[in-house]
């Protein structure tokens, strides 16, 4: 498969790369984000071109902004609360909240969540919006499909 951009195009101003995280590294939290955005899409029922722009968008920012700066889970719940936006599809922040608590809190009772936490998670998620729609530069109409013939082409 053809990347959209060369390896030093990638790296160029890489800040994770700055941070002294390796390729092997930064592939598996990429890993882990893109789990944690199709585990979450997929229970929210949420189309698949969502789960596409989310990667993508969540994709983007971590090659401008470090993954050690940011809680990526929520970044994830960002990408997905823009991503539904985009595609005209309806998401209950709340449903984000609670699957960013649930997350938090896996591999142990999960216990309620109280009001002022769900507050600030909530605010979280939107401060992040606003700052992945910054770092994007509000470029939000990615073309994510190919004609058939030509997407096949590419892995001939």
């Amino acid at each position: 498969m053809t990347s959209l951009l060369s390896k030093s195009q990638l790296d160029d101003g890489n800040p994770n790369l700055a941070q002294n995280l390796t390729h092997n590294q930064l592939d598996l939290l990429r890993l882990t984000n893109a789990f944690f955005i199709i585990e979450t899409c997929t229970e929210l029922q949420l189309r698949s071109e969502t789960v596409s722009v989310a990667l993508m968008q969540t994709h983007l920012f971590f090659l401008r902004k470090s993954y050690l700066n940011f809680n990526r889970a929520l970044v994830c719940c960002a990408s997905i609360f823009i991503a539904c936006k985009v595609l005209y599809e309806k998401v209950n922040i709340n449903n984000l909240c609670i699957k960013y608590f649930q997350t938090k809190h896996k591999g142990g009772v999960c216990p309620p969540i109280g009001e002022e936490e769900r507050k600030k998670i909530i605010d979280t998620i939107y401060r992040l919006e606003c700052e992945m729609l910054r770092i994007l530069d509000f470029k939000l109409d990615l073309e994510l499909f190919l004609p058939w013939p030509e997407y096949t082409s590419r892995f001939a």
